[in-house]
Order: structure tokens, then sequence, then C-alpha cells
């Protein structure tokens, strides 16, 4: 799946490079935590996220857990692609796809226990795409519990704005179709 970001893009006709002057378009201060590797930003906000992730899934409520979703605005400044906000769209769709998938699977009577965070890894300017590097962390688990059982909400893949925590996907990209 090493390729899948790239092909993703150049499918959907985004995989061309954002002049500067486009993305410094968009007024938006960088955060230190996006200029440098240093250490990770601390994960800990998270944890009042995936609380609520999970009081969202059981109200059937995916539009209020867009919030939780990485906003547009520093999303059209860390990716290095034309037309940015198109992508970020389509990510929003399959978070949304994801997110009603989960509500099915879980329903409406379970309990936040804790969130594991998952394997993180600094993301250099240029790698998926990107403009400005930021942390990623991969394959974290939301655990869930009702009166019979324990569950677990996939994250996979979570990334960071400064101090903040985002969602970009709860399961694996969907393929997207060989256009021909």
């Amino acid at each position: 799946m090493r390729f899948f970001i790239p092909l993703t893009l150049s499918l959907l006709g985004l995989l061309t490079l954002s002049s500067p002057a486009a993305r410094a378009a968009v007024s938006l201060e960088i955060p230190p935590e996006n200029k440098e590797p240093g250490t990770i930003a601390a994960i800990q906000s998270f944890d009042a996220k995936a609380q609520r992730l999970v009081d969202l899934l059981n109200q059937g409520q995916f539009d209020a857990a867009v919030d939780l979703f990485f906003p547009l605005e520093p999303f059209k400044v860390l990716k290095g692609i034309a037309k940015p906000e198109v992508y970020h769209q389509q990510l929003l769709q399959w978070y949304r796809s994801d997110l009603e998938d989960e509500h099915m699977k879980i329903g409406k009577s379970w309990t936040y226990v804790g969130f594991k965070l998952g394997s993180c890894k600094w993301k250099a300017k240029g790698t998926e795409a990107n403009a400005l590097p930021y942390w990623s962390c991969f394959n974290s688990k939301i655990m869930v519990k009702n009166a019979d059982t324990a569950g677990v909400i996939p994250v996979r893949t979570l990334i960071n704005w400064g101090r903040e925590w985002y969602v970009t996907h709860l399961h694996p990209l969907p393929a997207t179709p060989n256009k021909k």
C-alpha cells in the first residue's frame, strides 16, 4: 500500500504540486511542531476527542464528528498538491462513510474505555504529497465496551497540526478504480 496515496492522488488528478505562492495565499501560521521533528506532539489531547467520537457514534451524529477530522485550512497548507480542497472533500466523504460503518457495527450502547496509540512516524516534507512535515500515527485503537463485550474502533491514521491531533482515516482508504 506504500504507493496507494500517490496513485489515488494521481487518479483524482491532484498529484501536481501546488506553487509556494498558492500555499502562501492561505494565511495560516505554521506551528513549530510542524517545522522540525523534535519530540512527537503530545497525544493526550486526543483522549477527549476519542471519547467524544464514541458518544457521537452512539448517537449517529456523523456531522458533529467532522470537527475531529483534519481541518481544511491547515490541509491546504500541509498538502503539496493542486486543488487540495478537492482531495480533502474526498477524504472527508470516506471518513463519514467510516463513521456510518462503525455506527452500524457498534450500535448505540458502547462506553468509552480508553485510547491506545499506534505507531507514530515523522513525515518529512515531500512524503505522501505533503508540502510540510507532520507527525502521523497509524493503527491506533479506541477501546469500548457494553454490558456484554469489549470492542475496538480502529483509527487508521491521525496527524497533528501543532499540538492538536486529528483523524484522517478510521479505515483503510477504499480502492480507487483505474481510469482508462
